[in-house]
């Protein structure tokens, strides 16, 4: 006669029989919002892109490459420099300027470390000098002369015309002084109106001015 069971459970005899089962944990319930995969939108992920860029840390290989882009870009930068010379050598408003820096023999004074800073005067601000005076600067005999009304326009150091503008005068490497003056957004030095200001160089400075300063 087999022994009386009472539903759900087991009699002693037949426990012997049974493995135990292993035990596991129960996980906790989960939201109804953590069953869904979470999804950015294009904005966000160029965002995280864009921020990973631009942060400091080193990221490994990519830390490498991204610096040796930039020391390639920096190294071109620095081989395309150019000196105040080749800045108006570059500019056809400047070539009698260069015709003059040659003729005085100053174009590799230039060329050197300085800094320098050149009021250059432009094609327009020699044609205003009389004829005979512009030609007899030309003249072989005259180079003393051209030199020294072209160092009138050198100044050392490097001189932005924000520098220049709060300055009462300015002292160029020949000697003497150029006064400046401010009239509202207009600034003159030594009477010469700044043109075009701060075209920069690996050696310093140039500002276009609208006449030629005689000493």
């Amino acid at each position: 006669m087999f022994p009386y069971r009472i539903p759900g459970r087991r009699l002693a005899e037949d426990c012997w029989q049974l493995e135990p089962e292993p035990f596991r944990c129960a996980s906790p319930p989960r939201e109804e919002s953590d069953t869904r995969p979470k999804r950015r939108d294009n904005d966000e992920r160029r965002g995280i892109l864009k921020s990973l860029a631009e942060s400091p840390v080193r990221l490994g290989a990519c830390d490498y490459i991204f610096h040796s882009n930039t020391d390639t870009t920096m190294a071109k930068v620095k081989e395309n420099a150019k000196t105040v010379v080749d800045i108006a050598m570059g500019d056809e408003n400047f070539s009698t300027l260069v015709k003059a820096l040659q003729a005085a023999g100053l174009v590799d004074t230039l060329k050197g470390d300085g800094p320098f800073t050149i009021f250059a005067p432009t094609n327009k601000a020699f044609d205003r000098l009389p004829d005979t005076d512009r030609e007899d600067l030309f003249k072989s005999a005259n180079t003393s002369r051209l030199t020294r009304i072209l160092k009138h326009h050198v100044v050392s150091g490097r001189r932005m015309a924000q520098d220049i503008k709060k300055r009462s005068s300015i002292s160029p490497m020949k000697g003497g002084s150029l006064r400046v003056e401010t009239e509202g957004p207009r600034v003159k030095v030594g009477g010469a109106t700044l043109q075009s200001t701060d075209l920069e160089a690996e050696n310093g400075v140039v500002h276009a001015i609208n006449r030629v300063l005689v000493p």
